[in-house]
């Protein structure tokens, strides 16, 4: 069956959150995303999202406008029914830029499995997906009693597992784990996550005392680019290490299962550059027995289902953390994912059942092939 692309858009989007976010490097109140639209010959659309991410991937609206200028060309007549061919020439001719890439291959998926008739992921050779799947919710980086306050509540709107957010510089990180053990008691599964907040040795000491709090793994504790610091870490825990920010794609992964620095990793398809990249890093992390979480940046409800449909229809992933769209005020989505409390419905048709509203986006590109 022969696909070839017609018409690709780009367009921004604001997305509000309801509260300040905080990590370990910065905190937002809102951020732009980037949503691109891809039109096939024969009709279909499918969606993607590209969400900026500066301080992780390196792209920022311009970028990736850019990216997909230039990548767009590279299409023009190609039959795109062949989409890991696709990504290997998209990798291939443009280095880097992944949110560019994952917010391309991700709408071309969409709209080919609208025009298969399937659902999105049997489009990569997988089946079709359960009907949901459960994460956990995220909370930000504050003080301990807020913190706790955060947790308490979240657990009350039916949530199990909480990924606490540490990395604070003020030597209260392990008063912040104590603090939301204490409130939510010894049946909700906490795990923490520093951004790159510790050094090594700092990170090895608050692994020990962590240990006394249940806490599942510990994610990225030292800068992404400190890989022996990584291994040192991981040398030294008892708790499990799975690397964010040091691992973007499968060659990142090789050299980490090379230095054996990590227990496991989590795969964003933001930087991973889409779903395409992100089962060529499932297939390798499994082979050697490594431990999967699926994370996201702050991107919408279309982000969200796009990372649900990955987890729903490969069974692969251990942790899951989508949570972006639950922590926005307004998003410009015309019906936002169907979630009954860490439950998320996964759709079973055609497409990832997301849309964008295009009268609430800026369109900042058309490129008619």
């Amino acid at each position: 069956m022969i696909m070839i692309i017609k018409r690709i858009e780009v367009f921004k989007g604001k997305l509000e959150l309801v509260k300040v976010f905080r990590i370990s490097y910065g905190e937002w109140e809102s951020v732009d995303t980037i949503f691109v639209k891809t039109e096939l010959d024969d009709g279909s659309v499918g969606w993607g999202e590209a969400p900026p991410a500066p301080e992780i991937t390196g792209d920022t609206v311009e970028t990736i406008v850019g990216s997909i200028r230039y990548l767009s060309q590279l299409l023009k007549g190609a039959d795109v029914s062949d989409i890991k061919s696709i990504d290997r020439l998209l990798r291939e001719k443009l280095k880097g830029n992944s949110a560019a890439i994952n917010g391309l291959i991700n709408s071309i998926v969409d709209a080919m499995s609208k025009s298969m008739r399937l659902p999105p992921m049997r489009v990569l050779g997988f089946g079709s997906p359960t009907s949901e799947v459960i994460t956990d919710i995220t909370v930000g980086l504050d003080k301990p009693d807020v913190m706790a306050s955060d947790a308490v509540s979240w657990v009350e709107k039916g949530f199990r597992t909480l990924k606490v957010k540490l990395g604070g510089h003020d030597g209260l990180d392990v008063e912040r784990v104590k603090r939301i053990r204490d409130a939510v008691g010894t049946n909700i599964r906490i795990r923490v996550d520093a951004n790159q907040g510790w050094s090594p040795k700092e990170a090895v000491r608050i692994s020990k005392s962590l240990e006394r709090y249940d806490v599942e793994m510990i994610e990225q504790p030292v800068k992404a680019w400190d890989l022996e610091g990584l291994k040192y870490v991981k040398e030294r825990s008892e708790i499990p290490i799975v690397a964010d920010e040091a691992v973007h794609n499968s060659n990142d992964l090789k050299l980490l299962l090379m230095l054996d620095a990590i227990d496991g990793i989590n795969i964003k398809l933001s930087k991973a550059g889409g779903l395409v990249e992100a089962t060529r890093m499932i297939e390798i992390a499994r082979s050697f027995g490594k431990e999967l979480m699926i994370g996201c940046m702050i991107e919408s409800s279309l982000g969200m289902a796009i990372g649900s449909h990955l987890v729903a229809s490969t069974g692969a992933f251990r942790y899951v953390d989508l949570d972006s769209d639950i922590t926005l005020k307004s998003q410009p989505i015309l019906r936002p994912l169907r979630r009954s409390a860490d439950r998320i419905v996964v759709e079973s048709g055609p497409g990832f059942g997301i849309e964008p509203d295009e009268s609430r986006l800026e369109k900042l590109l058309t490129i008619n092939l």
